[in-house]
């Protein structure tokens, strides 16, 4: 039979361009894409893994160019894989492909292996003096053009060359004196898990596998780290189960693993969760903490210690569902809007007014909120527009002290929504941090409107208190923007 190919590609970490291969045990079906346009001087590129460049448009030296990167809160951007290269390539040319780019690696010293070069989050050398051992990655990656390093004693930096479309140097790397002044692109981790697991993807993992025969695997230290997150793809799933397998003997194993909790939302962050090994017909003979963590393109990471079970047979188990997963990259903003000064400035408290209010301001004088479609379970999906609300323009919200009852709930929702059309709106509104306690008084917090993909599409303030009969109340501003609506924990 004929091998199938299919667009997929395979990193330890983060994967940005599309690549047909041929479909083998070592490859996990996935599609990778890139922005069909370049991002302008105010947009920034956002990996599925939470890894974010941006260009600076400026030449300056290699020091100059890393406080630059420092002050933003990341550093020269340097590719720690194939993909990441490409995409660096790519993002360079958008900004000029004939001039050469920065990229954070530095010659700092000689050692047993020839000249060291070192990145800001601690690349070690491989033992070859031009190819890089990177942490996090099991194997070493490097793309410099033919003949170099050189080696060259002022030349300690280093640089991706442009050159004419038929040299072998083009796109490559090259080290160049540090101070030389080119362009440069940032990058910064939003969250650094997401793009420093190992993916599982044997077939035998998928819970849906019968193991009546040897082996018997044991996920024991020899398996697996401590402190390493893992990714489920190909023909393992996606994701860990969160019912008990059907029987034992699954998953390559006598005693499969299996998640004893739901999984969490992006905003949710870092979650501790319970796995239970199935043995016979006791389902959890034994259990053990994990960390789980949903990342900015939609899947998850688990954090899996080795089995410490005696006469260990047991594996951790995958959903099997071997889909095709299309991770996208996505064209950001430098800064999420902050609308805040869009709407008048009377209707905000000022410091010294906060510091003037009475103990139950707010609590002895509001306005009940309690429509059922507040709650940020009620969803449409193709909701007609002339029934989707806004704050302000289709109801009562104008700038008072609002309280949520009734079928509404009892409090606005401090997490993201888990898709748009809530709340009987396009752009639900949530609230970004925790509820205040009653001797915080009036407390300023910033509210997100979800939409495009983006948690946080919008935000402006708002100000909410604890009241003493244990409820609270929020001073709502209308919405600035439309179709947008305050959400709540309403459970209808």
């Amino acid at each position: 039979m004929a091998k199938r190919c299919l667009i997929c590609a395979v990193v330890f970490g983060s994967v940005l361009l599309m690549l047909t291969v041929r479909l083998a045990s070592t490859c996990a079906p996935s599609a990778w894409v890139l922005p069909d346009r370049c991002p302008d001087e105010s947009e920034r590129i956002l990996l599925p893994s939470g890894k974010v460049y941006w260009a600076e448009r400026q030449a300056a030296t290699y020091e100059s160019a890393q406080k630059t990167c420092r002050v933003k809160g990341g550093l020269i951007a340097v590719p720690t894989d194939s993909f990441q290269n490409s995409a660096l390539v790519w993002l360079k040319n958008c900004v000029d492909r004939f001039r050469p780019i920065w990229i954070g690696l530095q010659r700092q010293g000689v050692d047993q292996w020839g000249p060291r070069w070192v990145h800001a989050f601690g690349a070690v050398p491989f033992p070859s003096n031009i190819r890089i051992k990177w942490p996090h990655t099991d194997r070493p990656f490097s793309a410099w053009a033919p003949g170099e390093p050189d080696i060259v004693e002022d030349r300690r930096c280093a640089r991706i060359v442009s050159g004419s479309k038929n040299d072998s140097s083009r796109d490559k790397w090259a080290d160049a004196k540090c101070s030389s002044r080119h362009r440069y692109i940032c990058e910064k981790f939003t969250d650094p898990e997401c793009s420093q697991y190992k993916v599982l993807m044997e077939p035998w993992r998928s819970v849906r596998v019968k193991n009546l025969h040897p082996p018997h695997r044991c996920e024991s230290q020899g398996w697996f780290g401590n402190d390493q997150w893992y990714r489920f793809m190909g023909e393992a799933g996606t994701a860990m189960p969160t019912e008990t397998p059907p029987s034992s003997h699954r998953c390559g194993s006598d005693t499969p693993v299996w998640m004893n909790g739901t999984h969490p939302t992006y905003e949710d962050g870092v979650v501790e969760r319970h796995v239970c090994a199935r043995h016979l017909g006791n389902i959890c003979r034994w259990k053990w903490t994990i960390h789980v963590k949903a990342c900015p393109g939609g899947f998850l990471i688990y954090k899996l210690p080795p089995m410490k079970i005696e006469n260990c047979h047991s594996t951790y188990c995958g959903l099997g569902n071997n889909v095709t997963v299309v991770d996208t990259v996505s064209i950001i903003s430098n800064e999420e809007e902050d609308i805040s000064k869009e709407f008048d400035k009377e209707r905000n408290v000022s410091a010294d007014e906060l510091s003037r209010v009475t103990t139950t301001q707010g609590c002895d004088s509001y306005t009940e909120l309690s429509e059922a479609w507040r709650s940020v379970h009620f969803l449409k999906y193709y909701p007609p527009h002339d029934q989707i609300i806004c704050d302000g323009m289709d109801t009562k919200v104008d700038g008072g002290w609002y309280r949520f009852t009734g079928e509404a709930g009892d409090r606005m929702v401090t997490e993201r929504p888990l898709s748009i059309n809530r709340c009987n709106t396009h752009a639900p509104v949530w609230m970004k941090g925790a509820h205040p306690t009653l001797n915080e008084g009036v407390v300023r917090r910033t509210v997100c409107a979800f939409y495009s993909r983006r948690k946080c599409n919008w935000r402006w303030k708002i100000h909410v208190r604890a009241c003493p009969g244990g409820y609270f109340v929020y001073k709502l501003p209308p919405a600035p923007v439309c179709h947008t609506a305050y959400c709540s924990n309403g459970q209808n």
